[in-house]
């Protein structure tokens, strides 16, 4: 199709039409005509009949709305979207469960010096605050560790 044709036949439809319209010609990998219309049925109409005028050996095998369009163009991007989603929070249960196993660990392994401490007139809160202080802290040293791995290569994967 020549220049001349496409820009006779987006005058012809966009003299007639008002809301977009996507119409990717086979063969043609760089030529997409947009039509803006609030009628698609009408468009596409007017877009078969403006090519069949201008040149009838170019077949139009399908009209589509940018939503649709945008739609499949988009669905690959959303579901890895979700799949990395998903990952990361069955990595964050994972990251939980494996805390609680280390702080019940730790509570079990120092079950006689907890109750040495309370015996010895140490409040219940403050053996509490003990066992949660390590378990924050190892939280802390986590998240430090993992940020200091995630930014970088963040940037890298900017790039």
């Amino acid at each position: 199709m020549s220049l001349a044709v496409g820009v006779a036949i987006c005058v012809a439809v966009f003299s007639a039409l008002d809301s977009l319209v996507f119409a990717p010609i086979p063969g043609v990998s760089s030529v997409v005509l947009v039509v803006r219309t609030l009628d698609i049925d009408g468009a596409g109409r007017a877009v078969r009949a403006a090519v069949a005028a201008a040149d009838p050996a170019v077949p139009i095998p399908r009209l589509q709305s940018s939503d649709v369009y945008l739609n499949e163009r988009l669905k690959n991007v959303r579901v890895m979207t979700w799949l990395g989603a998903e990952l990361g929070l069955l990595a964050l249960l994972l990251a939980v469960a494996g805390l609680y196993a280390v702080m019940s660990y730790t509570v079990r392994r120092r079950t006689r010096e907890i109750g040495i401490r309370l015996a010895m007139g140490a409040l219940p809160s403050q053996v509490v605050a003990l066992v949660l202080r390590q378990g924050f802290r190892l939280v802390a040293i986590g998240a430090l560790m993992g940020s200091a791995v995630a930014i970088p290569l963040g940037f890298l994967s900017r790039s």
